[in-house]
């Protein structure tokens, strides 16, 4: 009889304590990629040129992911805008690779990914001195 315990709880819950571990980390990569879309958001209005907003954006969601301890390689950024002028709104979006199946120490498989975006708004009056 114990033979069969033991055999129960390594075949059957060891896998979904693992399975747990691994989707335990989705709410955390999802704040990962709200905070890092909103923070890259700011610094992309407060640039000058459509090309340094990129840059800026790029480089504070790397460090928003840093500081969560995302790898650089698991998350993706993209900036757009109907134009680069005053009053225009600015979106960020940042998506964020999310393991369907985490095994701590082991690896992950089957990965699909999750979107946050963020809006900001180009200030009217920017230029004017």
């Amino acid at each position: 009889m114990a033979v069969e315990w033991v055999a129960a709880m390594v075949f059957l819950l060891l896998p979904v304590v693992l399975i747990g571990a691994g989707v335990s980390r989705w709410p955390e990569r999802q704040e990962v990629a709200r905070a890092a879309a909103a923070e890259a958001a700011r610094a992309a209005v407060l640039s000058g040129t459509e090309a340094e907003a990129l840059a800026n954006a790029q480089a504070v969601a790397d460090e928003v992911a840093a500081n969560y301890g995302v790898p650089a390689g698991e998350y993706q950024v993209q900036v757009s805008a109907p134009s680069w002028d005053w009053g225009q709104d600015v979106t960020v979006t940042v998506s964020m690779d999310m393991p369907s199946i985490d095994v701590p120490g082991v690896g992950s498989w089957s990965v699909t990914s999750w979107t946050a975006s963020a809006t900001q708004h180009i200030e009217d009056y920017r230029g004017l001195e």
